[in-house]
């Protein structure tokens, strides 16, 4: 487990001063003396070993969420985690790579809001539903790409209320019911 830290670290550091797609795993293996073999019991690559790191950046940021909380008000908490990683961020999703982060992000949202409405006794095959939801995680998941890419420009709380105002009926229905959140969620924390 150290060793995964340490690619973690060692990604999180290359990433803050290199796009990811100029990154080779021979370079990251170089700078933390991890072995090939090792970095392959954990990651399939290096953009596997990015979106880990990523992962773990998101889960720190969201840990001080609470049930209780509004839309904007936990969003804006896990935006607010994200301070000081705008380079890191910008260097994550310039890459047009199929496994890049925005990529990343829309999975990882489906999973996490589709968990949401199963739990909170939605069908979550109805096919109308799920246009919504898979049309809003889009517009989250590209518009938070477009605001990293230009520097943070718009406040945060703008860009989440775009979110909110976008929100479908069935997702609004889930914060109605404080149903929100699932404690310590597994979406986001991979092993």
């Amino acid at each position: 487990m150290k060793a995964k830290l340490l690619l973690g670290n060692t990604i999180e550091d290359l990433l803050n001063k290199t796009a990811i797609d100029k990154i080779t795993l021979k370079r990251i293996l170089d700078e933390c003396g991890v072995s090939k073999q090792t970095f392959y019991r954990y990651f399939r690559d290096k953009y596997d070993l990015a979106n880990w790191r990523f992962s773990e950046i998101y889960f720190n940021a969201s840990s001080a969420v609470t049930p209780q909380m509004t839309f904007t008000e936990s969003s804006i908490c896990i935006y607010s985690g994200f301070k000081g990683k705008l380079t890191y961020l910008k260097n994550m999703y310039s890459s047009d790579d199929y496994n890049n982060l925005n990529r990343f992000m829309n999975l990882k949202l489906k999973s996490y809001f589709y968990e949401i409405l199963k739990q909170n006794g939605f069908n979550i095959k109805n096919e109308e539903m799920i246009f919504l939801v898979d049309t809003w995680i889009y517009v989250i998941s590209e518009n938070t790409k477009r605001w990293v890419m230009d520097d943070c420009k718009i406040s945060k709380e703008t860009v989440i209320k775009t979110f909110e105002i976008a929100m479908p009926d069935c997702i609004r229905i889930c914060f109605e019911r404080s149903n929100f959140f699932i404690p310590n969620s597994k979406i986001y924390k991979q092993k």
